[in-house]
């Protein structure tokens, strides 16, 4: 997953405190599962999934293989078939882990909403190193807004 350059993360944060970017982190714990992927429908499409081809394993002997070969590939179809899922789940949790925040600008929401969220067809996932550096950031500002006294 790519990072933010400084002057990407000092744009997020002004977009952010300006209200032009809705990120994941706004949708309630209670209401993220099942929301998230309405709001940003990339991920409800699978852009977060990691593909990785299964393994072909033929039903039957192709002309370049040998008929030992061919019964090899059979008695390990299993064995084969188990270490390709749990590659794939070893690939899926290094993404996930990576990610520390979905967002996009609400200039890219489509002209409907739900559930009082809007809804994007793109999205833009932040490396959670990155939000780990600007969410402290965000939250100080919004004290500072919080704290102004007139």
């Amino acid at each position: 997953m790519q990072r933010m350059t400084s002057e990407e993360k000092k744009e997020f944060v002004r977009g952010c405190l300006q209200g032009q970017i809705f990120t994941s982190s706004m949708i309630p714990d209670h209401d993220w599962v099942n929301m998230v992927p309405r709001v940003f429908m990339p991920i409800a499409f699978g852009c977060l999934q990691v593909s990785v081809p299964e393994p072909e394993i033929p039903e039957e002997i192709p002309e370049d293989m040998s008929v030992d070969e061919f019964d090899r590939l059979q008695a390990d179809k299993e064995d084969i078939l188990d270490r390709h899922r749990e590659l794939k789940k070893k690939l899926q949790k290094e993404i996930d882990d990576q990610i520390g925040v979905v967002w996009e600008w609400y200039s890219e929401s489509l002209p409907r909403s739900i559930n009082g969220y809007p809804i994007f067809m793109s999205c833009r996932i932040m490396h959670k190193e990155d939000w780990e550096e600007v969410l402290p950031i965000l939250q100080e500002k919004q004290r500072q807004i919080d704290d102004i006294d007139l």
